[in-house]
């Protein structure tokens, strides 16, 4: 097929069976032909993440007062959404946000943009009050309030056409992104009209009584849809700390030897976690019936984590909590083992043997005596080194909030990951890359010494003689598919002829073929292989299938195809309710389409 317009792909083995997604792949006309580079597309691409990683820098303009944002309604949320998407203003999307996760993100953001800008990624005028080099325009609006059972939790569907455009040259990207594409961000000029407006919903939780949007209630209702939509409970797992900054990781410890999971939930923070919390109570019963099923297979378990000591560092509402020591000791069928980790030093002993990880690790190979040339894997060993000697180990991290401390899984994550990008300079990572490239090599002699020294196949003497004949295996491992020429054919009834004699020759079987090729009679034809039957309008869609789904239901009585090589809407037109299934997004719509079609 022509390279413009649309594109059809071929059916998986097995014949065209019914796709649960389009099977085209659907791509507007292009703008005239521009020459462009494969670097200046790698560029554009370095670009976005460029552009992504500048979006956090909008919560370092936030108010620190975490109660401020929200919006009056649900339905405000939803539209002061897009009206921040059409002012490519970062900043106000995350004053929407629920001020526990509005908490979560600000600091490490702050910290995050400031290390991207130092390290040459980000220019130092990337500013997220208005993202330059990106003009949005969103239109069709339309912001719909749906209900779920409880007051303080309310979806919301949002529909919206987004155009947009993008100027290389105006983008927030540093210095080393350009230097290292080589590329003229100048020639990067991109517009884009607006498709068809396109539905999703987001969540808005109601808090002192303000509307917030919530990024981890969006996925939790997610999950509560896919489980069948149970009611939200009204009250979720009540949180509970420790009094003490250590007295957090304790309240987890003390859950995992009890094989309790109320008790790890609880004891996490509610500033970022509420919304687990809060949807707990319909896994949790199920989890822990599984948890309890898992120890229960081994007769006699017995567990406990003793001696633990901790390091606690920093001040205020927020901590770092260094596990310093612990012993772990495992005990079923008259076995014991202990793992103890004290003075840096991890040493298990089980059956009267013993590991210490200090003995172990203190040993340093003769890479002589694996490489060849070991100097490359030296000095990259050496660089290594000198790159994170700098690097400090960030602990667990942990939050007071009421009064009780509770541990902060989101800020250690995000912590360890500042502590690694903090350690790094430009000029080192640019070295570490070269030194890799030298060890890589190294490693590369080492597998092709590695496989000459292998047994080969001649070295083996096989039944039969030496009168046996052994084909020797190809590169082309996979046999090539025999109807590859025919779906680059433009018009249909020359790709179905194309088809039918591969069928007649036997390199093909029938229900390789796609359907609509095999029965032109039911008028699918044309539009399902140039895949404008994709993107008709509804009522258009609807009248193409209920014409064509008779014609090819009267086939199947026939014995001419089988029910199940027909997409879902030809068998059963009845549950498209009207509509284009393909062009449809909104969840519900297409849970009823299922629901319909294998009920």
């Amino acid at each position: 097929m022509s390279d413009g317009g649309v594109s059809w792909q071929p059916p998986t083995p097995g014949g065209f069976g019914p796709p649960t997604a389009p099977v085209p792949q659907v791509t507007p006309e292009p703008a005239p032909p521009r020459s462009r580079s494969r670097g200046k597309v790698i560029a554009a691409g370095v670009g976005a993440v460029a552009i992504i990683a500048a979006g956090t820098f909008a919560v370092t303009r936030i108010s620190a007062d975490s109660s401020s944002g929200g919006a009056a309604s649900p339905e405000d949320a939803g539209m002061a959404l897009l009206d921040a998407i059409d002012d490519e203003d970062v900043l106000a999307m995350a004053d929407l946000l629920l001020p526990g996760e509005r908490t979560t993100l600000r600091d490490p953001a702050v910290d995050l943009v400031d290390e991207l800008r130092r390290l040459e990624v980000l220019s130092d005028g990337a500013s997220l009050s208005k993202i330059d080099g990106i003009d949005l325009v969103v239109t069709d609006r339309s912001v719909a309030a749906v209900p779920t059972n409880v007051e303080d939790i309310v979806n919301v569907r949002i529909g919206a056409a987004v155009a947009g455009s993008v100027d290389g040259e105006q983008l927030p990207i540093g210095d080393w992104i350009r230097d290292a594409t080589d590329t003229d961000f100048s020639e990067i000029q991109e517009d884009a009209e607006a498709p068809d407006p396109a539905e999703f919903e987001i969540t808005t939780v109601e808090a002192g009584g303000r509307w917030y949007l919530s990024l981890f209630y969006t996925a939790a209702e997610a999950m509560r849809k896919s489980a069948g939509s149970p009611d939200i409970p009204a009250e979720g797992v009540t949180p509970h700390g420790g009094d003490e900054p250590e007295g957090a990781i304790d309240a987890i410890l003390d859950g995992v030897e009890a094989g309790d999971l109320e008790p790890i939930i609880a004891a996490l923070d509610p500033n970022e976690l509420q919304a687990l919390q809060r949807y707990a109570p319909l896994f949790l019963d199920d989890a822990q019936a599984a948890i309890d099923e898992a120890v229960g297979d081994v007769s006699d378990l017995d567990y406990s984590i003793s001696d633990r000591e901790y390091r606690v560092e920093g001040d205020g509402d927020r901590r770092s909590v260094f596990v310093e020591g612990f012993t772990v000791t495992v005990s079923a069928e008259g076995e014991t083992a202990t793992a103890s980790f004290h003075d840096g030093c991890l040493v298990a002993e089980a059956d009267g043997e013993s590991i210490d990880s200090c003995d172990v690790l203190g040993e340093t190979p003769d890479l002589g005596d694996i490489f060849e040339d070991p100097q490359p894997v030296e000095d990259l060993l050496a660089s290594i080194e000198d790159t994170f000697a700098d690097y400090e180990a960030p602990g667990i991290v942990v939050s007071r909030v009421d009064g009780e401390w509770y541990l902060s899984p989101m800020a250690t994550v995000s912590d360890n990951v500042l502590a690694v990008i903090r350690s790094l300079s430009r000029d080192e990572i640019e070295a570490l890359q070269d030194k890799i490239t030298n060890a890589v090599d190294v490693f590369d002699e080492l597998v092709v010494d590695v496989e000459q020294d292998l047994p080969q196949l001649d070295d083996f003497e096989l039944p039969g003689g030496d009168d046996t004949v052994v084909e020797e295996p190809t590169d082309d491992s996979v046999a090539p598919d025999p109807a590859e020429d025919c779906y680059v054919v433009d018009d249909p009834a020359e790709a179905a002829s194309c088809f039918q004699e591969l069928v007649d020759s036997g390199a093909i079987e029938p229900a390789a073929m796609p359907f609509f090729l095999r029965f032109p009679d039911c008028g699918l034809a044309d539009s399902m292989w140039s895949g404008d039957y994709y993107a008709l309008p509804d009522d258009e869609f609807v009248a193409l299938v209920e014409e064509a789904a008779p014609c090819f239901q009267a086939h199947v009585t026939a014995g001419d195809i089988e029910d199940y090589d027909l997409p879902y809407e030809i068998a059963d037109p009845q549950c498209l309710a009207g509509r284009n299934r393909y062009a449809a997004t909104d969840d519900d719509y297409l849970d009823t389409f299922d629901d319909c079609v294998f009920g």
